[in-house]
């Protein structure tokens, strides 16, 4: 498992307000969302990813059905929704651009999960601002919490979703929990490995380049305590 924080590098001073709408406008939305959204594909909104289609499987179900065995054995899904926010998704694949083009075309684009603890899932997916990165700012004060103490300030995601479920969990309206499974463009990333970085406030720099690194990651001293919570949850008693 590794616990890794991206911090967003789009900066809107790049191009001027007309230029960079022009340039967001001209992001294609993907091809499964005109089929269901029809006339409301700009229109935020949640639209249900059904198990099957007809009688076949849907390969999108299929598909976060078994990242989320890989990374959380034992849990079922009791139901999925897809994100459709337009403003967001271009905002992502503009950002997806310009990490390529500062890396010799690799985005290294990933998915990866996020749990939005007491904050309803969709209250982020929703929002013109998607993932907050501030919120971590508060742990990071604070010292305590599960963001922003070990990383620094961003937005923390996880490669597997048991780190999410456990060390934030958010508890679902319908019942159970929920977790989002979230596109994340990652650039350069500096590999922390089992140490943390409490003291970080901005980007770590390339030590070969002196360029800031798109993301950081680590693996929080192996994630050591991760498999013991778990293993006190799933035998009832209550965990701190």
């Amino acid at each position: 498992s590794r616990a890794s924080s991206a911090q967003s590098s789009f900066y809107p001073s790049r191009a001027s307000s007309a230029h960079l709408a022009q340039l967001m406008m001209s992001m294609p939305l993907p091809d499964m969302w005109d089929a269901e959204a029809g006339a409301d594909v700009e229109q935020p909104r949640l639209v249900e990813v059904p198990s099957l289609v007809g009688a076949a499987p849907n390969p999108e179900f299929e598909h976060v059905a078994s990242l989320l065995a890989k990374g959380l054995p034992g849990a079922s899904i009791l139901g999925l929704k897809r994100v459709q926010n337009a403003q967001l998704w271009r905002k992502y694949a503009l950002e997806c651009r310009e990490v390529a083009r500062k890396n010799g075309g690799q985005s290294n684009e990933r998915e990866l999960w996020h749990s939005t603890g007491n904050t309803r899932a969709d209250v982020v997916c929703m929002s013109e601002h998607g993932f907050d990165p501030t919120y971590s700012i508060g742990t990071a004060l604070r010292g305590s919490g599960t963001d922003g103490n070990k990383y620094g300030i961003g937005v923390y995601f996880a490669e597997h979703a048991l780190y999410s479920d456990v060390m934030r969990p958010s508890v679902a309206q319908e019942g159970g929990n929920e977790i989002v499974l979230a596109k994340v463009v990652l650039g350069n990333v500096k590999d922390y490995g089992a140490r943390l970085a409490r003291g970080l406030e901005r980007e770590p720099r390339d030590e070969r380049t002196g360029i800031p690194y798109d993301s950081w990651t680590g693996t929080e001293n192996d994630l050591r305590g991760v498999a013991e919570i778990e293993a006190v949850r799933l035998s009832g008693s209550p965990y701190e």
